[in-house]
Protein backbone atom coordinates (compact mmCIF):
# COMPACT_ATOMS: atom_id res chain seq x y z
CA UNK A 1 0.00 0.00 0.00
CA UNK A 2 1.45 3.34 -1.01
CA UNK A 3 -0.76 5.55 1.13
CA UNK A 4 -3.79 5.81 3.37
CA UNK A 5 -5.93 8.17 5.45
CA UNK A 6 -4.02 8.66 8.70
CA UNK A 7 -6.48 10.80 10.68
CA UNK A 8 -10.06 10.27 9.53
CA UNK A 9 -12.21 13.40 9.91
CA UNK A 10 -15.43 12.64 8.09
CA UNK A 11 -17.30 11.28 5.10
CA UNK A 12 -17.45 7.64 4.19
CA UNK A 13 -15.48 5.86 1.51
CA UNK A 14 -17.00 5.75 -1.95
CA UNK A 15 -16.40 3.62 -5.01
CA UNK A 16 -16.28 4.29 -8.71
CA UNK A 17 -14.81 3.14 -11.99
CA UNK A 18 -11.32 4.21 -13.02
CA UNK A 19 -11.67 5.75 -16.48
CA UNK A 20 -9.23 4.52 -19.15
CA UNK A 21 -6.75 1.67 -19.28
CA UNK A 22 -3.91 3.03 -17.12
CA UNK A 23 -3.46 1.61 -13.60
CA UNK A 24 -3.11 3.80 -10.48
CA UNK A 25 -1.41 3.09 -7.15
CA UNK A 26 -3.12 3.23 -3.80
CA UNK A 27 -2.26 6.57 -2.17
CA UNK A 28 -2.44 8.54 -5.42
CA UNK A 29 -5.19 11.04 -6.23
CA UNK A 30 -7.86 11.09 -8.93
CA UNK A 31 -10.20 13.68 -10.43
CA UNK A 32 -13.79 12.90 -9.56
CA UNK A 33 -16.14 13.67 -12.43
CA UNK A 34 -19.61 13.82 -10.91
CA UNK A 35 -21.32 14.65 -14.20
CA UNK A 36 -20.05 11.52 -15.96
CA UNK A 37 -19.78 9.30 -12.89
CA UNK A 38 -16.17 8.19 -13.18
CA UNK A 39 -12.72 8.77 -11.74
CA UNK A 40 -9.85 9.92 -13.94
CA UNK A 41 -6.08 10.10 -13.57
CA UNK A 42 -5.07 13.78 -13.84
CA UNK A 43 -3.03 14.63 -16.94
CA UNK A 44 -1.96 17.96 -15.43
CA UNK A 45 -2.88 20.16 -12.48
CA UNK A 46 -5.89 18.72 -10.66
CA UNK A 47 -7.70 21.92 -9.73
CA UNK A 48 -11.13 20.31 -9.31
CA UNK A 49 -12.51 17.74 -6.93
CA UNK A 50 -9.78 15.24 -6.05
CA UNK A 51 -10.14 11.99 -4.11
CA UNK A 52 -7.54 9.59 -2.69
CA UNK A 53 -7.29 5.98 -3.92
CA UNK A 54 -7.81 3.78 -0.83
CA UNK A 55 -8.26 0.22 -2.13
CA UNK A 56 -7.20 -2.51 0.27
CA UNK A 57 -4.32 -4.66 -0.87
CA UNK A 58 -5.80 -8.00 -1.90
CA UNK A 59 -3.43 -10.42 -3.62
CA UNK A 60 -4.39 -13.91 -4.74
CA UNK A 61 -1.13 -15.24 -3.24
CA UNK A 62 -0.43 -13.14 -0.11
CA UNK A 63 3.31 -13.77 0.28
CA UNK A 64 6.49 -12.53 -1.41
CA UNK A 65 4.59 -9.52 -2.74
CA UNK A 66 5.56 -5.88 -2.18
CA UNK A 67 2.26 -4.31 -1.08
CA UNK A 68 3.56 -0.84 -1.91
CA UNK A 69 3.43 -1.77 -5.61
CA UNK A 70 -0.29 -2.66 -5.52
CA UNK A 71 -2.27 -0.95 -8.29
CA UNK A 72 -5.88 -0.64 -9.34
CA UNK A 73 -6.17 -1.61 -13.00
CA UNK A 74 -7.63 0.80 -15.55
CA UNK A 75 -11.38 0.27 -15.78
CA UNK A 76 -11.29 -1.29 -12.31
CA UNK A 77 -13.29 -0.47 -9.22
CA UNK A 78 -11.66 2.19 -7.05
CA UNK A 79 -12.38 2.60 -3.35
CA UNK A 80 -11.78 6.29 -2.74
CA UNK A 81 -11.89 8.82 0.06
CA UNK A 82 -13.12 12.32 -0.64
CA UNK A 83 -10.56 14.00 1.62
CA UNK A 84 -11.93 16.79 3.80
CA UNK A 85 -10.45 19.85 5.48
CA UNK A 86 -7.97 19.14 8.32
CA UNK A 87 -7.84 15.42 7.56
CA UNK A 88 -4.38 13.83 7.51
CA UNK A 89 -3.22 11.44 4.82
CA UNK A 90 0.08 9.70 4.24
CA UNK A 91 1.42 8.93 0.77
CA UNK A 92 4.58 8.01 -1.08
CA UNK A 93 3.05 9.13 -4.38
CA UNK A 94 5.25 12.22 -4.73
CA UNK A 95 6.07 13.92 -8.02
CA UNK A 96 8.52 16.48 -6.64
CA UNK A 97 12.01 15.70 -5.38
CA UNK A 98 11.59 14.50 -1.78
CA UNK A 99 14.77 16.23 -0.58
CA UNK A 100 13.50 19.57 -1.94
CA UNK A 101 10.33 19.46 0.15
CA UNK A 102 10.06 20.84 3.70
CA UNK A 103 7.56 20.68 6.54
CA UNK A 104 5.03 23.48 6.01
CA UNK A 105 5.26 23.45 2.18
CA UNK A 106 1.94 23.50 0.34
CA UNK A 107 1.41 20.89 -2.38
CA UNK A 108 -1.14 20.32 -5.13
CA UNK A 109 -2.16 17.28 -7.15
CA UNK A 110 -0.61 17.15 -10.60
CA UNK A 111 0.00 14.71 -13.44
CA UNK A 112 -0.56 11.02 -12.75
CA UNK A 113 -2.25 11.77 -9.41
CA UNK A 114 1.00 12.59 -7.62
CA UNK A 115 1.51 15.47 -5.18
CA UNK A 116 3.83 18.27 -6.31
CA UNK A 117 5.28 21.49 -4.92
CA UNK A 118 3.89 24.65 -6.56
CA UNK A 119 7.16 25.20 -8.46
CA UNK A 120 6.68 21.82 -10.15
CA UNK A 121 3.11 22.53 -11.29
CA UNK A 122 1.94 24.56 -14.26
CA UNK A 123 -0.30 26.79 -12.10
CA UNK A 124 1.27 30.05 -10.95
CA UNK A 125 -0.33 29.78 -7.51
CA UNK A 126 -2.85 27.69 -5.58
CA UNK A 127 -5.86 30.02 -6.01
CA UNK A 128 -7.37 27.74 -8.68
CA UNK A 129 -7.03 24.55 -6.59
CA UNK A 130 -10.05 23.35 -4.60
CA UNK A 131 -7.87 21.08 -2.45
CA UNK A 132 -4.24 21.43 -1.47
CA UNK A 133 -2.06 19.75 1.13
CA UNK A 134 0.41 21.06 3.71
CA UNK A 135 3.34 18.87 4.69
CA UNK A 136 3.08 18.00 8.38
CA UNK A 137 5.89 15.45 8.48
CA UNK A 138 8.45 13.77 6.24
CA UNK A 139 8.65 10.06 7.05
CA UNK A 140 9.02 6.57 5.61
CA UNK A 141 6.23 4.27 4.52
CA UNK A 142 7.29 0.68 3.92
CA UNK A 143 10.94 1.75 3.35
CA UNK A 144 9.96 4.50 0.88
CA UNK A 145 10.02 8.28 1.34
CA UNK A 146 6.56 9.45 2.33
CA UNK A 147 4.74 12.58 3.44
CA UNK A 148 2.13 13.10 6.13
CA UNK A 149 -0.15 15.75 4.60
CA UNK A 150 -2.90 17.90 6.09
CA UNK A 151 -5.77 18.57 3.67
CA UNK A 152 -6.75 22.19 2.92
CA UNK A 153 -10.11 22.71 1.24
CA UNK A 154 -10.50 26.14 -0.36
Amino acid sequence: MAGFVKTFVGKEYGSGTLNGTVAIKVGAFLNRDLANGYLAIPSGDATGRVVMVCNEVDHLVPYNVDDSLFEVAGGGLVKFKDVVDAEEVITDQIGSTFAGLSVGDELGVGANGLVYAIADLTALDFTTFKKTFTIKEKTTLYTRDALVLVVNVK
